[in-house]
Order: structure tokens, then sequence, then C-alpha cells
């Protein structure tokens, strides 16, 4: 069982000409001060995206038409270098014991990242998006890594009237989930099951995408319907040489779909094929296939926001007769002032065997409560308490 508090401050630092702007991670003020709204009007908890942030960010950083924000279909000159930096200061205590009841506890404080962040869309109509993140980061052994985070370039509008996004076309790498529900709008910051241990839902996957979406009319019953297609580039390190290994270029896939219903109430489903590579020795790699499954559910109910959702891996390591994996998780946020919101969620994963075996059925419960406290637009502490009981 391990125990985790971890406190993070985040605070994004933008010189006196550059204007910040919004990442596939965390919101920023640039796109707050172009439509002249406060941050809350595309943010329920920050970084968790309204209805109308939605429509904003899957139409490729603008407005539909439809949803009374025309103005906006024509991108405004830029008056500054869209250019951020993002510091995130973490301090945690871990507390872990093991089946003989030994307790081993370690206390850190560090710099964890340094991201430079640029993005946004080109042309009077638009019809680029583009986003970029690199960075460094520190690893709790002290050495200090550089990364590429989510990069990314969108051409709108294939085929379909100026403005609307009805089909759009990506490349790059981003996270992968559902659009209520994924890596980059965690106001629980704990990592989800489905990601770690599932692989349903990921982060910076690198990925070819066609996405979309079609707006209901405000005084229409009508849902919003969004849309994800797309190819994936699979990688594994399972060697035992300490290479990483690739299988053939886009031999995964992906396919989403989600619907909002009067703007509060999301039902989202989401199927994933991968290929892994299995062995030890390069060149004598057996390929395993996998496939994932997932439905998700959020409604808004006042102040109060809550998710669930429920997955399965199926058919990993399959070849030899291996696990399978189903998870559930709830989560709840509440809004308690306009500058403190309080969370929790319940994350199960379970493991079960074609060919029964010792340890078969174990469930792992993770547990996390999460308190966080705006200080200002770009800056916030946020403490959180993680509990994992993984036997």
């Amino acid at each position: 069982m391990s125990k985790k508090i971890v406190l993070v401050f985040l605070a994004f630092l933008v010189g006196f000409i550059f204007e910040a702007i919004p990442t596939d991670s965390e919101a920023m003020p640039y796109f707050s001060r172009r439509v002249a709204k406060d941050c809350s009007y595309c943010h329920s908890s920050f970084p968790k995206l309204n209805e109308t942030g939605r429509v904003f960010k899957s139409n490729g950083y603008r407005f539909a038409e439809n949803t009374g924000e025309g103005e906006w279909t024509e991108v405004k000159d830029w008056a500054a270098i869209p250019l951020s930096m993002e510091i995130e200061v973490e301090g945690e205590y871990d507390s872990k014991e093991d089946g003989a009841g030994n307790v081993t506890r370690k206390t850190e404080l560090k710099i964890e990242e340094v991201e430079f962040i640029s993005g946004g869309v080109i042309g009077k109509n638009g019809k680029i998006s583009y986003l970029g993140v690199v960075g460094v980061e520190q690893h709790g052994d002290g050495t200090i890594e550089a990364f590429m985070g989510p990069a990314f370039i969108q051409v709108n509008d294939l085929f379909t009237p100026e403005g609307e996004g009805y089909l759009n076309l990506k490349a790059g790498q981003w996270s992968i989930g559902l659009p209520f529900l994924s890596h980059d709008q965690r106001v629980v910051k704990n990592k989800y099951l489905a990601d770690t241990a599932l692989g349903v839902l990921t982060h910076e996957q690198r990925s070819v995408e066609l996405n979309g979406q079609i707006v209901g009319a405000e005084d229409s019953m009508m849902p919003t319907h969004r849309y994800y297609l797309g190819l994936t580039r699979e990688e594994v390190s399972e060697n035992g040489n300490g290479d990483t290994v690739e299988t053939d270029p886009m031999k995964g896939w992906y396919a989403t779909y989600s619907a909002t219903f009067k703007e509060k109430y999301n039902f989202g489903l989401i199927y994933r094929y991968t290929e892994e590579a299995v062995g030890t020795v390069v060149g004598d790699l057996d390929i395993d296939q996998s496939h994932k499954y997932g439905l998700a559910v959020e409604g808004k109910f006042g102040p109060v926001e809550l998710t669930a959702g429920y997955f399965i891996a199926d058919g990993k390591n399959g070849k030899t007769g291996g696990e399978d994996f189903t998870n559930y998780m709830v989560e709840a946020r509440y809004k308690a002032t306009k500058k403190i919101v309080l969370g929790a969620r319940y994350d199960v994963a379970e493991d079960t065997y074609d060919v029964p075996v010792t340890g078969s059925l174990d469930a792992a419960t993770a547990t996390t409560l999460t308190a966080k406290y705006k200080i200002l637009s770009n800056a916030y502490v946020l403490f959180e308490y993680r509990g994992l009981d993984d036997p």
C-alpha cells in the first residue's frame, strides 16, 4: 500500500513582448484576452473545459458560427508573439508499506517541470491551428531530461463550410481520450488507471487523425456530436537489451464518439486497437494484439460535476494466455468558491486471466483527494492526497 501527499505550485511566467496561450495540458490567459471573456467562460473547474471551451478547442481554437460567437470565426492578427513559459514546483511526502509490514518514507521538493509553449491559429479564416510544447523535467533521482509535450498541426474545414470544423486533419502527438475525460483535463491531477494500467486514455501519443464536430443550435434539443478517427504509432521497450523496439508505423488506431446534451450532460465511447511487441531479442519478437474499449458519462449539477467511466483492455498478452484488465472510476468535483475547487476520485483496476494463475483477480484501488486554490488567473497551489492499494 502506498500513501502519497503532493503539493504543487503552478505558475505561468510571460515576457513583456509575449502573451500566454492555452496548451493541451493547461489553459492560459491569451485566449481569454482574445475573446474578451473571463477564464470561466471556457472552463468549469480549471483546467476542465465546459461546453463552450470544448467547442472552441474542437474547432481549432475558433468558435463555431452557430454558437452566437461568429465574430471570432475570422482570426485577428497577432499583437504579440504567442509564447509562454510554465513552471511547476512540487513537494512530496510518500509512505509505502510492503506485504511484510515494512514501511519506507520519502520526502522531496523540486522544480518538476519547466515548459515553453506556443500555439494558436494562422490565417484570417483560421485554416491552420497549431500547438508546440517543449521543456525539461527533473526525475526523482535528480536527473534532468528534455522532452517534447503535445505538438501538432491541424488543417481545418476540409471540404466543409469555413469556420464550422465539421472535418479537420490533425498530425503530431497529443493526449487521446474523450473530449470531457482526458489526460489534459484532470482537475484531480493523479493519473487515471485507465492510462497507467490499461492504456485506453493516453498522453502524448503520436497520431494522425480526422476529427470534427456538429454543434447543436442553442434553441434546439439536438445534442452536439464530436467524432475522432486516428492512426497511432506504437512503441515498446521490452527487448531485453535496453533498446526501444517499434512495430510497423501506424499499426494502432482508435475511434471516439461523444454527445453533449444541453451543454451539461456528456456521453462518450472510445475504442482502441494496438499492436505490442513481446519477446526478449530484437528480430525474434512476437506481435501481440490488444482491443481496448471504454464508455463514460458526465453531468454538471450546479457547482458539482460528476464523472464515471468503465474501461476494458482485452487480449493483452493474449497469445500466451495472459491477462485482461477491467477498470471503473468515479470522480466528483465541487467548486466551493471562485478560488477554491475540491475533488475526489475512486479508481479500481482488476486483472482477469484467460488461464488462471496465482495472483489473478487482484484489484488495485486508487483513492485521491484534491484541494486547489487559485492565487492568480495564471497561478495556483494544489494539495493532493493519493492512496494506492495494489496487492
